[in-house]
């Protein structure tokens, strides 16, 4: 069963519905994203410790948990860099 994926509501999920209405290409792309990895880290060794990560679509850096024990990836940040 894939990771669930989650969006700490006050901070990111706000920033992607404008990023929805601004560029929905790279919002789609960061959605797609999220879904492979949710697939990827059910294959993966679940006996690894909780840790952030981070990849880029185009100047949007995504930050996000992993939660092996919850089987939970949850963003909690995404920001434009300059």
């Amino acid at each position: 069963m894939p990771y669930q994926v989650s969006f700490e509501y006050h901070k990111v999920a706000p920033r992607l519905r404008r990023l929805e209405q601004e560029n929905s290409e790279i919002a789609q792309q960061i959605y797609d994203q999220l879904d492979r990895l949710a697939v990827e880290r059910e294959y993966l060794n679940t006996n690894e410790r909780d840790r952030l990560e981070a990849f880029l679509v185009g100047n949007i850096r995504v930050v996000y948990n992993v939660s092996h024990r919850k089987k939970l990836i949850d963003v909690v940040y995404i920001t434009e860099l300059p």
